[in-house]
């Protein structure tokens, strides 16, 4: 679940927002399945987003977009591919991705990024999530209880299928690909080229063949990452450390690239 503030500067808001979770390795739940048991903290900045706050960066630094997997649910910030990234190019991190999150939100956060002058990365990187993914719109708050006074937009992930859009969703949208393919095409093009007229070189990536064929023929590249491990996460149902530090390999080589940002 997100939420847009219109007044509010910078990014689709996440309804974590100011919450700090420890998970620890001696919980029942994990003992008994005997999943991976490492103690996570989750820390959630001001706009919900497990990163620091915008004003705390640094003026040069890597700003990521994707979905849970990238936001690191079931690890450490420190097992997530995005940590190893930054460190290999000596930057600070900004780390925009969130659980749920389409490809709509990654070019809708580039959109807000930039209108509101925030500060300008040296490189964005994203992982592209599945196209089946979409939000809407609402003007109510009904389905965030704590607001504040003024009037807001909320978008909400369509997996509760009873509602009107949920019902679209699920028999029109994922079924007949047509509106789809419009919009994912939309996205990515949106995205890269907001990025390219402000001079940032942009890493597109996906650990699956979703999205290749609406954009078959964009000019920008999209990366096709397969990992060899598929390794659990502590909530057994994300990908884990090493996926994760195979995936920070398969980047640094591409990075290494003089023309990774070329189509090929």
């Amino acid at each position: 679940m997100l939420e847009y503030h219109p007044e509010t500067p910078l990014l689709v808001a996440a309804h974590d927002c100011n919450q700090t979770n420890s998970i620890y390795s001696t919980d029942t739940f994990n003992h008994q399945r005997k999943y991976p048991r490492w103690p996570i903290t989750y820390n959630f900045n001001s706009l919900g987003y497990r990163t620091k706050e915008i004003n705390q960066l640094d003026n040069n630094f890597l700003l990521t977009f994707g979905c849970s997997y990238t936001e690191g649910v079931g690890l450490r910030t420190d097992q997530i591919w995005t940590d190893h990234i930054s460190k290999y190019l000596s930057l600070d991190l900004y780390n925009a991705a969130k659980q749920v999150s389409g490809p709509d939100i990654p070019s809708f956060n580039t959109l807000l990024w930039n209108t509101n002058n925030a500060p300008t990365p040296k490189i964005v990187i994203v992982q592209w999530p599945q196209k089946t993914r979409k939000h809407f719109a609402f003007k109510d708050s009904v389905y965030i209880p704590t607001v504040s006074k003024s009037k807001h937009v909320y978008l909400k992930d369509m997996s509760e299928t009873h509602t009107p859009d949920g019902r679209w969703w699920g028999k029109r949208y994922i079924v007949n690909t047509g509106e789809m393919s419009v919009n994912i095409y939309q996205w990515f093009e949106s995205f890269n080229n907001t990025w390219k007229l402000a001079g940032v070189p942009v890493l597109n990536f996906t650990w699956d063949d979703d999205i290749e064929q609406e954009i078959l023929h964009s000019k920008y590249k999209l990366w096709h990452i397969t990992p060899t491990t598929y390794d659990k996460a502590r909530d057994d149902a994300h990908d884990g450390p090493i996926f994760h530090q195979e995936t920070a390999d398969a980047l640094k080589e591409i990075l290494s690239k003089s023309n990774f940002t070329d189509k090929v």
